[in-house]
């Protein structure tokens, strides 16, 4: 990540005081943390007595190595004068569970296994130091750059625009957040689910789709006869309750259920018309 931030940096250099009128896009994308994991060794050592193996203290020595790129990357974003008015989007693709829910991986459901980050930061048209209680995704990135950019979207897009969210938290959000695993099968090869579990399962993962809306969260797995799994992440934000099969949720179930098949709909999901059926 260091190595990156010193080609970012150089490239912000000659970008504002050759171009300083025109507008930017960067991306940087960080191996860390990611295997192959190596960190300087003043970090891991720093985190060596809290982890409980040695792994999980180079993991622990790649994050914080991330977070003083970033740092270097915003310190230049400073000095070169253009941090007020720069739209910087922090995120990941998912993240990493150590002994959660009994996996060491990243793709299950589970909020240890999947969440990421999402720090968003534009003093000059931002607030500053607030959180969002709306769960989002990352297919809403897009549609938000175009936005600010002023630019129309080329073509309809499965996202929503999040700037009524970061211009004021507090506002009222009506898209639940959908995530689909699908393994390796993309498109049309999803519209069915292949009989042969191989092509399916990664570290025993079934496909499945998960929905977010307010403090719920719901979850099918596309396998004939499965329990489906709806959790309150307020009261149990580690995920270990199974609510599903409450009766006095029972309608709670069903709306999450409706909007995971309105949300495949909205998007163009040709597997909607084939799910497995759920349990019960």
């Amino acid at each position: 990540c260091q190595l990156v931030v010193d080609e970012g940096v150089n490239w912000l250099e000659k970008q504002t005081t050759g171009h300083p009128d025109q507008p930017f896009f960067m991306y940087l994308a960080f191996h860390e943390p990611h295997e192959p994991v190596a960190s300087p060794l003043e970090l891991v050592e720093k985190y060596s007595a809290v982890s409980v193996e040695p792994d999980q203290a180079q993991f622990f020595a790649n994050v914080h190595n991330v977070d003083l790129a970033v740092g270097r990357l915003l310190g230049k974003l400073n000095k070169l004068n253009v941090r007020e008015n720069t739209l910087i989007v922090f995120t990941s693709d998912q993240g990493f569970a150590w002994g959660q829910h009994g996996f060491h991986t990243k793709l299950a459901p589970y909020d240890a296994n999947i969440r990421s980050p999402l720090i968003v930061s534009m003093p000059s048209q931002l607030p500053t130091g607030k959180v969002v209680p709306h769960p989002v995704a990352g297919v809403d990135l897009i549609p938000t750059f175009f936005r600010f950019a002023n630019i129309d979207l080329p073509w309809k897009m499965h996202g929503h625009d999040l700037t009524p969210l970061l211009k004021n938290p507090d506002s009222e959000w009506k898209h639940p957040a959908l995530t689909s695993f699908t393994a390796r099968s993309y498109g049309a090869d999803t519209n069915q689910v292949p009989a042969d579990t191989t092509e399916t399962n990664i570290n025993g993962i079934p496909w499945y789709f998960m929905l977010r809306e307010n403090k719920y969260k719901y979850i099918r797995y596309t396998v004939e006869g499965e329990t489906e799994e709806l959790y309150d992440l307020d009261a149990d934000p580690e995920e270990l309750t199974n609510l599903a099969m409450q009766p006095e949720l029972k309608d709670q179930l069903l709306a999450m259920r409706t909007a995971t098949i309105a949300e495949l709909k909205r998007t163009g999901a040709g597997i909607v018309d084939n799910l497995p059926k759920v349990a019960g």
